[in-house]
């Protein structure tokens, strides 16, 4: 940008949508309009939503959303108990877990019981906000919501569990990067410019599969890391390494004047543990004297 060219000209590709996540995080963040092709934003996912419900939580204990959404993946009480308290409150103006705590004591005992498993979430709550230590990196308390949420996520995403699990893998390193909680949920919040069309002079972030057949002045390949690209889920469904090598053709010809192809050292998983990347063989095989 900074040399004069257009943002139009120039294109972000990628293997898996989830790649893009740190880079919509950073355009958002300074102020370049982008649109994303060929998958929903990463932060729209629904896993990825229920991470981010109870980060939220962990900041604001009385959002009444986060709450709602928690309610229905975990199941403590009722979505009938959660609406009579916030009614409560809002009519007596008092704090959502002091009408749960108070205005419920002496009902019936199944009220009673579901307003029980309430305050039992509660104190889950207060525990993960004791863990938070401000000022240093908000990697541990990530793990923490990941590792109580699990039982309820493995349950909800059964089938698709590998593939939920690489994307909490890509959440928690752009969680590394952040020391504050707050910042963390207000810059993957951000809103993305609605009103852009595909014409106007924005930055293309898409898929390989859907840049085929289009070019763009310079392109930019992401997340050239052995496991990402090729994808070790494809390798194992057509049993080579063929197909993605065929796609990595497809993305490195989409540039008619220059292309950077984009690697990484190292990446956090779940559990907050730095771990090693290999550069994609597809860089590896490429002969030296092809790039500078």
């Amino acid at each position: 940008m900074s040399e004069g060219e257009k943002l139009r000209d120039l294109a972000v590709l990628f293997r898996a949508t989830s790649q893009s996540a740190n880079l919509t995080v950073d355009l958002k963040r300074v102020g370049i309009p982008f649109i994303l092709v060929g998958g929903g934003d990463f932060y729209s996912l629904s896993h990825i939503k229920y991470v981010m419900d109870m980060a939220r939580l962990l900041i604001n204990s009385d959002d009444s959303i986060a709450l709602s959404a928690l309610q229905e993946l975990i199941g403590f009480s009722t979505a009938d108990t959660l609406e009579i308290v916030e009614q409560k409150a809002e009519q007596t103006q008092l704090a959502f877990w002091d009408v749960a705590k108070e205005f419920f004591s002496g009902t019936g005992q199944q009220r009673l019981d579901s307003v029980k498993d309430l305050i039992s979430f509660e104190r889950e709550i207060n525990k993960l906000q004791n863990m938070i230590i401000e000022g240093q990196s908000i990697t541990p308390i990530i793990s923490e919501i990941l590792n109580y949420l699990d039982p309820y996520m493995r349950r909800k995403f059964a089938a698709n569990w590998n593939d939920v699990q690489s994307d909490f893998e890509i959440f928690q390193s752009v969680a590394s990067q952040f020391i504050s909680l707050s910042d963390f949920l207000n810059s993957v919040s951000l809103q993305q410019f609605t009103d852009i069309e595909p014409e106007d002079d924005v930055l293309v972030l898409s898929t390989i599969h859907s840049a085929k057949g289009l070019e763009w002045d310079t392109v930019f390949i992401i997340g050239l890391v052995e496991f990402w690209f090729p994808l070790n889920l494809a390798i194992q469904q057509f049993g080579t390494d063929e197909e993605e090598r065929r796609l990595f053709y497809v993305a490195v010809t989409r540039a008619k004047k220059d292309l950077y192809l984009s690697t990484y050292r190292r990446a956090t998983n779940r559990y907050g543990r730095e771990l090693l990347q290999e550069t994609s063989r597809f860089v590896r095989e490429l002969p030296r004297s092809l790039y500078s």
